[in-house]
């Protein structure tokens, strides 16, 4: 059994169980849309195990918290207990591997025969969430089948994954410079970059700024960049046009422009906006602690199927 606790904040209910730590990064939490609200884990904890949840709706939910913590949950709901005890149920172990799937389409980046896994894991998550179906949202739409399995070349984008940036740094135009840097997964569509270090590449040759940005193995058709200069609060924008293996633009700079960053956005700037940049070094600690926890469940895999069973 697990200790939950419930809390009510401004009509929304938390479940938190009792090992459970409030997430720090998306890129270090599985979180999944379910019926009247959230369940969310961490995607290195056990499978056996009930996830935290946030409930907006607790009449909708009614029909799956059962399934995923026990008899008892309706009635702590219901009296407004401060905790429980959880019996994992029919459902617990459906929807966590279902969370835990979600999260590694999002934020793996296979490399040779493991790209043909890739197609495995999209049929491992129609599965799940045929097992998990009670959970779901009633937006989820009928034919989910078909969707979840073309993901293995086109995750699906959710509107905060659509931007990343680089951090630039401050330069003078007459300066001829170039360096490196990392996209941060957490700002870009699943794959469209390469998911390695140091693929970003900045040249600033005399009164012109180039942009390369090594292309995944499911990239989109266009991004873009937005270039800050100091003493205007307007970022110019420019086209990263994608171009075999890479994104590439450019964008002509006067010989007045200081330019303090470059941000790489997806293409048009103005759409659904992402993520604020982060510190070039928590990006990096996040890439790493995925990595770790990516390379740990794919060892615990068996060869026809990602979803491990612990």
């Amino acid at each position: 059994m697990t200790r939950i606790t419930l809390s009510w904040t401004g009509g929304v209910l938390w479940l938190e169980p009792e090992n459970h730590r409030p997430p720090t990064s998306p890129m270090r939490t599985a979180s999944m849309a379910v019926a009247g609200g959230r369940v969310i884990s961490a995607p290195a904890a056990s499978r056996f195990e009930p996830p935290a949840a946030v409930i907006f709706d607790p009449d909708e939910a009614a029909g799956w918290l059962p399934g995923v913590y026990g008899d008892d949950v309706l009635r702590a709901v219901a009296g407004h207990r401060e905790t429980f005890d959880a019996t994992p149920g029919d459902l617990t172990l459906p929807v966590m591997k279902l969370l835990h799937a979600r999260w590694l389409q999002r934020w793996w980046h296979p490399r040779g025969h493991d790209e043909d896994r890739l197609p495995v894991l999209a049929e491992d998550i129609a599965t799940l969430m045929e097992e998990a179906w009670d959970c779901l949202p009633e937006t989820v739409p009928e034919d989910w089948a078909p969707l979840i399995l073309r993901a293995a070349r086109n995750t699906w984008i959710e509107p905060s994954d659509q931007r990343f940036a680089l951090a630039a740094g401050d330069y003078l135009p007459d300066e001829d410079r170039s360096f490196t840097g990392t996209v941060d997964w957490m700002q870009v569509p699943a794959r469209s970059a390469t998911g390695e270090e140091n693929d970003i590449e900045v040249d600033i040759g005399g009164t012109e700024l180039l942009v390369c940005v090594a292309a995944g193995i499911e990239p989109v058709g266009q991004l873009g960049a937005l270039c800050k200069f100091s003493g205007n609060p307007f970022p110019a924008p420019m086209r990263l046009r994608l171009d075999g293996e890479y994104y590439a633009g450019g964008l002509a700079l006067s010989r007045d422009d200081v330019v303090e960053s470059v941000d790489v956005v997806a293409w048009p700037p103005g759409g659904p906006m992402g993520r604020p940049v982060r510190e070039p070094d928590e990006a990096r600690r996040d890439r790493d602690h995925v990595r770790r926890v990516i390379a740990n469940r794919l060892g615990e895999t068996t060869p026809g199927s990602l979803v491990c069973e612990t």
